[in-house]
C-alpha cells in the first residue's frame, strides 16, 4: 500500500483524503476504516449495491473462484494480444504515448487490471477499480506471478487495486487523474446512469485530462451471431449486456457531462470467436509448433495471435474468416 494511492482516495461520506495506516486507510474526519488486503483497498458498501451490480459481482466472483492458477495463466495469455493491442489502438487514436511519472490513470470496471499492467510500462500510476473482489484478487496474483513474463518493463508498484461500486460515485479526489476510462462498462449500466457515471469520470480527471470508453459497436457482424445474442439475453452470462450502445446517445452523454472535443473512433478487426472454435484450434496447433522452437521460453500462442492481427490489418485472404467489418468496438472520448 503506497501513500500515493491513499492521497488520491477519499472517504465517500466526508469527501476527505484518506491516511495510510498499517492494515487500513483511515478517514481523518469520521475515522471510518477501509482495510487493504494484499494491496487491494476495500471501499465497497455491499448493502448499497443495486441488484444489477450485485448480479454482475456474483457472476464474476463465482467464475474466478472456480478457475485454477493454470487456467488463470492460460486466460491471461490467450487474451494478452487482444487486450493490449486494443488499448494500444485507443491510445494511438488519442495521440497518447509515454506518460509522466506523476500521471494517474483510473481504469473503472478494470477487473484483473491487465490494461493497467500494460500501461505501467509507459510510466505513471494505474488503478483498477471494480465491483468484483474475485477479479481484483486474481489481478493481484497475476501481477505478482504471471504478468512479469509478458511485460518486460512492468512496474508492480505502479499498479493498484480498489474494490468499489462505480454506480454510487467514485472514491477518488477531484482532478487527481490524467485519464479515467472503461472498457465494456457503459453497456452494463442503464442509460439513465450514463450521465452521472461520466460526470464522475470528468470530475476525477484534471483540466485537459481525457475520459474515454470502449463500447461494443452494434454495427459489427460479431454481435449479430446467434450464440452471442443468446449470451446477451442471459443475465448470468459473462457476456451479458443490458443493451447495445447507441453512438449518438453516448456522445450526447459525454457532452452533457461537461466533456469537450467528443469523438468516436472504430477499433479492432480481429475476431477471436469467428466460426466458433476455428481460431482457437489454429492457435492451439500453432502453439504446439512454436513451443518446440522456443523450448518453453515465452508463451507461444502470442506469436500466432500477433501474426493473425497483422494479417487481418492487411486484409490478407488467409484471414477472411477471422476479420470482420465494421470493427468490433467504438472508442468514445472527450477532454475535460
Amino acid at each position: 500500500m503506497t501513500a500515493r494511492l491513499a492521497s488520491i482516495l477519499r472517504c465517500p461520506a466526508d469527501k476527505m483524503s484518506l491516511q495510510a495506516a498499517s492494515e487500513a486507510l483511515v478517514c481523518p474526519s469520521c475515522r471510518r476504516r477501509f482495510p487493504h488486503e494484499g494491496g487491494i483497498v476495500h471501499m465497497l458498501d455491499e448493502r448499497a449495491l443495486e441488484p444489477s451490480a450485485r448480479d454482475q459481482m456474483a457472476v464474476y466472483d463465482e467464475r474466478f473462484r472456480q478457475m485454477t492458477p493454470v487456467a488463470h495463466e492460460n486466460l491471461f495469455a490467450s487474451e494478452f494480444v487482444y487486450r493490449t493491442e486494443l488499448l494500444g489502438q485507443a491510445l494511438a487514436a488519442l495521440g497518447i504515448g509515454a506518460m509522466s511519472a506523476d500521471d494517474v490513470w483510473l481504469y473503472i470496471g478494470g477487473g484483473e487490471g491487465t490494461q493497467c499492467m500494460a500501461l505501467s510500462e509507459r510510466g505513471g500510476m494505474h488503478v483498477s477499480f471494480d465491483v468484483s473482489l474475485g477479479q481484483l484478487r486474481t489481478g493481484r496474483w497475476l501481477l505478482d506471478n504471471v504478468a512479469p513474463r509478458f511485460f518486460p518493463r512492468l512496474r508492480p508498484d505502479g499498479v493498484s487495486f480498489v474494490w468499489g461500486d462505480g454506480e454510487k460515485g467514485l472514491p477518488f479526489a477531484d482532478g487527481c487523474a490524467a485519464a479515467a476510462y472503461g472498457i465494456g462498462v457503459l453497456n452494463h449500466l442503464p442509460p439513465a446512469a450514463w450521465g452521472p457515471h461520466l460526470a464522475e469520470l470528468a470530475r476525477v480527471v484534471r483540466k485537459n485530462g481525457v475520459v474515454f470508453e470502449i463500447v461494443p459497436n452494434p454495427a459489427s457482424a460479431f454481435f449479430r451471431k446467434r450464440y452471442m445474442t443468446a449470451q446477451f439475453a442471459d443475465p448470468h452470462s459473462l457476456q451479458y449486456w443490458t443493451q447495445f450502445i447507441d453512438q449518438a446517445a453516448v456522445e450526447t452523454a459525454f457532452r452533457e457531462a461537461g466533456l469537450a472535443d467528443v469523438r468516436t473512433v472504430a477499433l479492432w478487426r480481429l475476431d477471436h470467436d469467428a466460426v466458433p472454435g476455428r481460431y482457437w484450434r489454429l492457435d492451439f496447433m500453432a502453439a504446439r509448433v512454436v513451443r518446440r522452437v522456443l523450448r518453453g521460453h515465452g508463451h507461444p500462442g502470442i506469436v500466432f495471435q500477433r501474426l493473425m492481427l497483422r494479417a487481418c490489418e492487411r486484409r490478407l485472404p488467409l484471414t477472411r474468416h477471422f476479420a470482420y467489418e465494421p470493427p468490433k468496438h467504438l472508442l468514445v472520448a472527450g477532454r475535460r
